[in-house]
């Protein structure tokens, strides 16, 4: 089993971290959208994030759009085939809806992440069994699950 370290930033769309932002693009393998799909004003951000990446991000870098708090399903103002729409036609590479509150498909999502950015490191990094034979030691799991349940968000004012 290979074992990797993924560094996750976590901004949460908000303002004040948009210039700092902007310096973590370049050096990004991965760029995760999130949306509440109980929240049409976070849906309607997306574009100027999007935006953000095309100027500042790698052109090969990962583009993942994340449906968040599906749990909030009679309080749902995206459609799923809306967020899957915007997804294909902006060129993102996997689309999915998430829960943050009872862990649906977290671990897809991170599992996916690192499957994809392994695989692309394989196939274009000649250290990579020099790199897997000198960091196999110290590496502790994270239970995503049991992280998830602890973790609760919150959009347009609305828990």
């Amino acid at each position: 089993m290979d074992f990797f370290q993924l560094q996750i930033w976590d901004t949460a769309g908000q303002e004040r971290f948009r210039s700092i932002t902007q310096s973590y693009y370049r050096s990004a393998h991965a760029i995760v959208l999130v949306y509440d799909v109980a929240c049409q004003p976070s849906f309607d951000c997306l574009p100027e994030w999007l935006a953000e990446i095309e100027s500042y991000a790698n052109r090969k870098v990962l583009k993942i759009l994340v449906g968040n708090k599906v749990d909030k399903g009679d309080e749902r103002e995206v459609p799923e085939r809306v967020g899957q729409d915007f997804s294909e036609v902006n060129g993102f590479d996997y689309f999915l809806e998430t829960s943050a509150l009872d862990a649906t498909n977290v671990d897809n999502l991170f599992e996916h992440v690192a499957r994809r950015l392994t695989n692309a490191m394989k196939a274009t990094d000649h250290r990579y069994s020099n790199y897997k034979a000198n960091h196999t030691t110290g590496v502790q799991p994270v239970n995503l699950i049991e992280r998830a349940q602890h973790t609760v968000n919150s959009c347009c004012g609305r828990t």
